[in-house]
């Protein structure tokens, strides 16, 4: 508006004939239209951008949206730009008014491609104190656990604070104690650390219970602490002891998702070599299985060989093999639970299980009644 009458004005004082003035109108006119276009556009960026601030708040704060600032600051200049030329440009045609996107659809175009992932940030800077009182280490490599990185990478992986790591000498892991602190450890006399860490002050303290598919392990140090993650689920159990948590066995290092990449880099099942895998030793009824898939004419590869033993596939070559078969096998060893379950579906080979005989036992009630894997 002020551009249109200030130029009016000057129409009036040079005594223009009408023609000409009317041809200026025209201009004038045109160029206004284009700025209340860009103005609109301008304002309804600036909203969009509020909206998109906002869904980072709710989702992700760390992204930044900087493509739609940029955009933003640009169509400003843009604004000021023919502000200021006014009635002095020589064509009508102005640059193209961009077409508006969404905050949800900027959003997504901006920050939800197929390679982003959720970043946890720390909530707390309080650390909590991941305690290997066992090798962590895995067996081929001389060491006693074979989920070190399952513990540390998934089961902890949202914690939202520091983990810090100890692996004290072999001498001093009886009387090696902190506060904030989980303990794992599969052979240590569980009851002598926590009454003694106890007699010290030391609180929130928790353990990693593992090794105990048998259901054979002395119970008495449960209530003594804070809280117990356990391996191998057992309904009575948690139902005895309300500080006690199941967590799936998970993977061996080496095998799993744990630096959770992309599972669009995996072969889809069609183009898979083996049908199915078996790759362990010969516990419970695996024999069985065997023997059965023989009968019938059902070509799987196998592997057998002794627990941990020098015959075990590599876990690399172990993973190529769960990769290329559409199954897995997944018979019971000493216990319905076995790694094998979650190992097949971190390469996106579908696990085949055996019910368990008694419910209060079995994994897959423990993961609802809806779940989709096939059981025999």
């Amino acid at each position: 508006v002020y551009i249109f009458t200030a130029t009016s004005q000057r129409c009036d004082y040079d005594h223009m004939d009408k023609s000409e003035a009317a041809g200026l109108y025209k201009l004038i006119e045109a160029k206004s239209k284009q700025v209340d276009e860009l103005m609109k556009r301008s304002n309804t960026l600036q909203t969009e951008l509020a909206q998109v601030q906002k869904l980072q708040s709710e989702r992700r704060p760390e992204d930044k949206c900087e493509a739609l600032k940029v955009e933003v600051a640009g169509l400003q200049t843009e604004v000021t730009r023919l502000q200021t030329e006014g009635a002095k440009s020589a064509t009508t045609a102005g640059p193209p008014v961009p077409q508006a996107m969404s905050a949800e659809a900027t959003f997504i175009a901006q920050n939800c491609g197929p390679f982003s992932l959720p970043v946890y940030k720390h909530t707390s800077k309080r650390p909590l104190h991941l305690v290997f009182l066992t090798n962590p280490v895995p067996f081929a490599n001389g060491g006693q656990i074979s989920e070190t990185l399952w513990v540390r990478d998934v089961v902890l992986h949202k914690l939202q604070r520091p983990v810090v790591i100890h692996y004290p000498p072999e001498e001093q892991k009886h009387d090696y104690h902190v506060s904030d602190c989980l303990i794992v450890t599969l052979f240590l006399k569980r009851i002598i650390w926590i009454e003694k860490a106890r007699a010290k002050g030391h609180t929130n303290l928790g353990v990693y219970h593992m090794g105990d598919e048998k259901m054979e392990h002395p119970t008495d140090f449960i209530p003594k602490f804070d809280y117990v993650l356990r391996n191998y689920y057992s309904k009575p159990l948690q139902k005895a002891y309300p500080n006690v948590h199941w967590v799936p066995s998970g993977t061996k290092s080496g095998l799993g998702n744990h630096q959770m990449f992309t599972p669009s880099t995996l072969p889809l099942a069609s183009q898979r070599i083996h049908l199915c895998n078996f790759l362990g030793s010969l516990r419970s009824n695996r024999q069985a299985v065997l023997n059965m898939l023989e009968q019938r004419g059902i070509r799987c590869y196998t592997n057998v060989n002794k627990w941990e033993g020098k015959g075990a596939r590599d876990p690399i070559i172990y993973r190529f093999a769960l990769e290329q078969s559409k199954f897995t096998l997944c018979p019971w060893g000493n216990n319905p639970e076995t790694m094998r379950l979650y190992e097949a579906l971190e390469t996106g080979s579908i696990p085949v299980s055996q019910k368990w005989k008694d419910a209060d036992f079995d994994p897959l009630v423990a993961l609802g009644p809806g779940h989709p894997l096939p059981v025999l």
